[in-house]
């Protein structure tokens, strides 16, 4: 079994609990209330701020210049089509500038910063990929599974711009290939580690998918908070 995939499998209940979330599901039918996806991003855009330290830690801490491209790649993603998504995201919404850069955080976004800003201070290649690989691998994964179902029952993409965009961002042959190559990545390094950084490595991908599955139940409109959707 790939390293990768056993990794996956150690996340359980967590990555089957995120992959298939009510909220994700929401997005594709366009259901979800505005008010919980303007939430929803505020408090991702603080994540993705993170997430961009992280790659920047890891293009950092890889062995040499092969490893560090597809790495630098991405990080201009995140820094720019990715962050001129939620840009024209936020105006569609009506979201004010002082929500966007000054949000209440939610105790879960906290969380999940915190273990991001953990991950970046690592000294190991390995278990920076560790925290970086499941956050992406599993918005591939539900992005393909609403997408899917979508063509399944013969629907198009939401009608709202800033639904269907989310999806595709995460449903395209460039972000699988950034996936797949972590994948990689991992599957080779990961077997070779000493039994205490590969324990490490295990810890931090099941954590992060724990994270993952909360973040969504935040989001997700019959646990939601209407007051704390005002943004």
């Amino acid at each position: 079994m790939r390293f990768s995939e056993r990794l996956r499998r150690q996340a359980e209940p967590h990555w089957s609990r995120t992959v298939r979330h009510g909220f994700t599901d929401a997005i594709a039918d366009g259901s979800v209330p505005d008010d919980a996806f303007a939430l929803y991003l505020v408090q991702d855009y603080v994540f993705v701020d993170a997430l961009a330290g992280l790659v920047a830690a890891a293009a950092h801490r890889a062995p040499d210049m092969d490893t560090r491209r597809p790495l630098a790649r991405f990080l201009a993603v995140l820094t720019g089509g990715e962050n001129d998504y939620f840009q024209r995201s936020f105006d569609a919404l009506g979201v004010s500038a002082h929500a966007i850069n000054t949000p209440r955080l939610l105790p879960v976004t906290g969380r999940f910063r915190a273990h991001l800003e953990r991950a970046a201070d690592s000294r190991g290649f390995a278990e920076v990929l560790a925290v970086l690989l499941p956050v992406e691998w599993c918005y591939l994964a539900w992005a393909r599974r609403v997408s899917a179902g979508l063509r399944r029952r013969q629907k198009t993409l939401p009608r709202a711009r800033h639904l269907r965009d989310w999806i595709a961002l995460h449903d395209n042959p460039d972000f699988a290939a950034f996936v797949g190559w972590m994948r990689r990545e991992m599957d080779r390094r990961g077997p070779a580690l000493p039994p205490a950084r590969r324990q490490a490595v295990e810890r931090r991908f099941v954590r992060t998918m724990a994270l993952e599955s909360a973040f969504f139940d935040a989001f997700h409109a019959p646990r939601l908070d209407a007051r704390a959707a005002k943004v």
